[in-house]
C-alpha cells in the first residue's frame, strides 16, 4: 500500500473509493476471511440504505468479487450493481460496469446476468 501512494489518496475525499479498492485487492491476497466478512456487511449496507460513503464500499466490492464465493449473495450483488449502473455518477457506472464484468465471467452467475438482460 506504501508503495502504490494509496495511503494519500485514502485521505482526499476525490480519490478516497479508489485507494478503499486498492486496500481490497492487497487484502484479497492476504486474507479472504475477513474479505468475505467485510463484503457481507457491505453488502447488507447497500441493499438497505445508501451511507455517504457508498462509493468506497462499491470499490471494495468489486475488488473482492471475484474471490468470495457469492452462491447466497448473488442476487443483492447483481441488484446493487445493476442500481449503481443507472447512477448519473460516471465512476459508480464505472465500478458497477466492472463488477457486472466479473459477474459475468463467474460459470455460476451467468445464468443470472442472462436473466437481467444484460447478456454478460
Amino acid at each position: 500500500m506504501e508503495r502504490k501512494g494509496a495511503w494519500d489518496t485514502l485521505l482526499c475525499a476525490d480519490t478516497h473509493h479508489y485507494a478503499v479498492g486498492l486496500l481490497a485487492r492487497e487484502m484479497s491476497c492476504v486474507s479472504i476471511p475477513s474479505c468475505s466478512q467485510i463484503f457481507r456487511y457491505l453488502l447488507r449496507l447497500l441493499s438497505t440504505q445508501e451511507p455517504r460513503w457508498d462509493l468506497p464500499a462499491l470499490a471494495f466490492l468489486v475488488e473482492v468479487l471475484e474471490c468470495l464465493d457469492l452462491r447466497e449473495c448473488s442476487d443483492s450483488v447483481l441488484e446493487i450493481m445493476t442500481k449503481n449502473l443507472r447512477s448519473k455518477d460516471g465512476e459508480r457506472r464505472h465500478l458497477a460496469l466492472r463488477g457486472l464484468v466479473v459477474l459475468g465471467k463467474n460459470p455460476l452467475m451467468l445464468p443470472e446476468c442472462f436473466g437481467t438482460g444484460f447478456g454478460l
